[in-house]
């Protein structure tokens, strides 16, 4: 009963109070959501290793070994977002949800997103829910631009991307959207600033392909 009257529960009874933790959480920077979720550091005790959070939801062949970023980041000069040219000093890998783009040996684009190691390790059992929450939304949206936009990942300008219809947010999560990824256009709204697709030498924004589009 004790977990229930803490409300961070995930089961149908605690809807409403997973419903406002969710959501605060997802609107956090991540720097803070890091803080929030982290346990503290014992003095004598280690942690294990192992991921904590359920990474089922992809394929381990769709996957690809990412190396681990701690405060690391990506100098960035010209970077074009809607066409516009903007100088930004850094990207911070380990402030953003890191969309990785390459080119496969059959020359298709491939999309691999692998969550920071402070998001599945260490983290206390009452936020562990909700990151695995934002890891599969992410991870289901590196796999739809995967498999239906080779074309915006070779030249990544809003003009190739191709959609049947008018471009939203809400459109958007109902072709991301899978059973195991679950998540609303608010859900969207919240996190799209922070995800980035990253390839060699440019990076884009997901945020910005909604830019005069709503």
């Amino acid at each position: 009963m004790a977990n229930q009257k803490r409300g961070y529960g995930h089961g149908h009874g605690h809807s409403l109070s997973y419903a406002h933790l969710r959501k605060h959480m997802l609107g956090l920077s991540l720097s803070h959501l890091r803080d929030l979720v982290q346990l503290p550091s014992p003095d004598n005790e280690g942690f294990s290793e192992e991921f904590d959070i359920d990474m089922e939801f992809i394929d381990s062949d769709e996957i690809s070994d990412v190396e681990e970023h701690n405060q690391d980041g990506v100098f960035l000069e010209d970077v074009v977002i809607d066409n516009q040219p903007q100088n930004s000093p850094f990207l911070e890998l380990d402030d953003n949800l890191i969309i990785l783009v390459s080119q496969n040996g059959q020359n298709v684009w491939e999309c691999s997103y692998e969550p920071p190691r402070w998001m599945t390790s260490r983290v206390s059992s009452d936020y562990k829910h909700v990151l695995n929450d934002m890891v599969k939304i992410v991870g289901s949206i590196a796999k739809y631009f995967q498999n239906t936009q080779q074309a915006f990942l070779a030249d990544p300008s809003p003009e190739n991307l191709k959609f049947e219809k008018p471009l939203t947010q809400k459109y958007l999560v109902e072709l991301v959207r899978t059973e195991k990824a679950k998540f609303d256009d608010g859900d969207l709204s919240l996190i799209k600033d922070k995800i980035w697709f990253l390839w060699d030498d440019k990076c884009f924004r997901l945020e910005s392909i909604f830019n005069n589009k709503e």
